[in-house]
Order: C-alpha cells, then structure tokens, then sequence
C-alpha cells in the first residue's frame, strides 16, 4: 500500500499527482508504509471573513441604500458567515444589523400605510 506524504491518502504506484492535495507524486516516490501518516496540521487555506465582511456590508446598505434587499442580503450572508467564516464575529453583526434593519423597514412599512389609510379615512367618500 502506498500513502501520499502530503496527505496521508490511499494512492496507487502509478500515479503522478494525489488527487486531494494535488502534491507531485512521479510514480513510486509515495511513501511505501503499512498505515498513512499522521498529519498534524493541514496544508489546506483557512476560510476568510468574506461572508462576514458581505452580510456587514449589505446589513449597512439596508439601512442607506437598499431597503429590503440589503437587510435580507445580511441575514443571508450572516447566516452562512457563522459557520463558515474562521472568524464569525463580522457574521454575527452584520446578521444582527440585517435583522434590526428588516424590522425597521417593516415597521416603517406599517407606520407608512397606517397614516395613508388614516388620510384616505378622515377625507371620507367623494361622490
């Protein structure tokens, strides 16, 4: 059995290349042990802030320029930065932000159609 050494995956001797970490293998370089090696740390690029940085962004935007869809793009984004993000506190405001401006706009939404239903109401049928 053969083991790639960047890995620790099962490969086969004729192959050149690992196909999960992509390493160089030239055939017959692989590491010929019984068992794959521990690997302590991976090679593997962490996440990044990027959901997190998106759902602050927009979360913002919703309360400037984008009523709706900028608040709903930062719960979105939020939702998906809490877990995948290495660091989620960004996440975690911008969702938060997201939700209060939703509400807001809601709110709004009700304060808006309330007063010109309260006009329409005191200026009584024109007939």
């Amino acid at each position: 059995m053969t083991y790639c050494p960047g890995c620790g995956i099962q490969t086969e001797p004729n192959w050149q290349v690992c196909p999960s970490c992509g390493i160089k293998l030239l055939g017959g370089t692989q590491s010929n042990i019984s068992s794959p090696p521990i690997i302590y740390s991976t090679s593997q690029q962490s996440e990044t802030n990027t959901y997190g940085i998106e759902a602050l962004v927009f979360a913002i935007l919703g309360f400037i320029m984008i009523p709706f869809l900028g608040s709903i793009l930062g719960i979105i984004f939020g939702i998906k930065g809490k877990d995948k993000d290495d660091n989620p506190s960004y996440a975690q405001i911008g969702l938060i932000l997201g939700i209060i401006g939703l509400a807001c706009w809601v709110i709004f939404g009700f304060v808006i159609i309330s007063f010109l239903v309260t006009i329409f109401t005191l200026m009584g049928p024109t007939y």
